[in-house]
C-alpha cells in the first residue's frame, strides 16, 4: 500500500482530515478496520481498491449527531419504527467496496433487524437511508458505493444546506422531500439544523417537534 495524495483540507482544523491509499487489497483492508476498532472518530471507506482515511472534525461529528438525533425525533413524534445503525461498517467483498456513514436507519425489515447484533449484506440489505457529513469535499465519491450496495436514500450535508438524493435505477437523484419520512422537506431541515446554533438543546428540540406535527396536522 503506498499513499499517494493528502488532499489540500488534511490542514484545516475545521474540515475532515483524509488520506488516500491507493493499490489496497481486501485483506489489508479488513486489517486496517480491525486495527482502527478502538477509533471511533476515523470513517474508512473503500472501493475497488482505493481507500480513504478520514478523521472527522469535533464540528463534523457534532454536525452528523444533530442530524441523526433530528431523524430519530421525528420518527419518535409520528410513532414511526426504525433501526439506527449509527456508523456501521457495510462492505461485500464480491463488489470490493465498503463504506462507514455518519449516521444511517432501516424503515424496512424491522423485525429481522432488531433481532441482529451484526450486518452480513451477502444476507442483509444495506440501509434505506444514509447520512452524509462532507464539510471539505470528499476525496472518494460515496455515492457509487451508496448505489452499488442499495442504499435507497441519502441525506448529504455540503456547503451550508443539507441535500436529499433517491436512488433511481444505479444513480441518484436530488429531491425536496423524503422517501422515508413523508412531507419532510430539505429546506425545512436545513433550516431547522441553522437555528441549533442560536438555540437551547431543549428550544431546538422542542422546535422539530412543532415542525413534525405540523406535517401531520396535529
Amino acid at each position: 500500500m503506498t499513499a499517494l495524495r493528502k488532499p489540500a483540507e488534511y490542514t484545516d482544523e475545521a474540515a475532515e482530515q483524509r488520506i488516500v491509499l491507493y493499490g489496497v487489497d481486501w485483506d489489508s483492508y479488513e486489517k486496517l478496520l480491525e486495527g482502527l476498532q478502538r477509533h471511533p472518530g476515523t470513517r474508512l471507506t473503500y472501493n475497488e481498491g482505493t481507500l480513504e482515511i478520514m478523521v472527522v472534525s469535533f464540528g463534523h461529528e457534532k454536525l452528523s449527531r444533530l442530524i441523526c438525533r433530528l431523524i430519530c425525533m421525528i420518527c419518535e413524534e409520528w410513532g414511526k419504527d426504525y433501526v439506527d445503525g449509527g456508523s456501521t461498517t457495510f462492505k461485500l467483498q464480491k463488489k470490493e467496496k465498503g463504506f462507514e456513514p455518519d449516521g444511517c436507519f432501516y424503515f424496512r425489515s424491522i423485525k429481522k433487524l432488531k433481532n441482529k447484533d451484526r450486518i452480513d449484506l451477502t444476507t442483509d440489505p444495506a440501509p434505506d437511508l444514509a447520512v452524509e457529513v462532507d464539510i471539505s469535499s470528499p476525496s472518494i465519491s460515496r455515492f457509487p458505493i451508496f448505489a452499488r450496495l442499495g442504499v435507497q436514500e441519502v441525506w448529504r450535508w455540503h456547503e451550508g444546506r443539507l441535500d436529499i438524493y433517491q436512488l433511481r435505477g444505479s444513480t441518484y437523484v436530488r429531491r425536496e422531500t423524503s422517501r422515508f419520512l413523508k412531507g419532510v422537506k430539505v429546506d425545512a431541515i436545513t433550516g431547522l439544523l441553522d437555528s441549533y446554533r442560536d438555540l437551547s438543546a431543549p428550544a431546538w428540540q422542542r422546535q422539530v417537534i412543532d415542525y413534525a406535527r405540523r406535517i401531520t396536522g396535529k
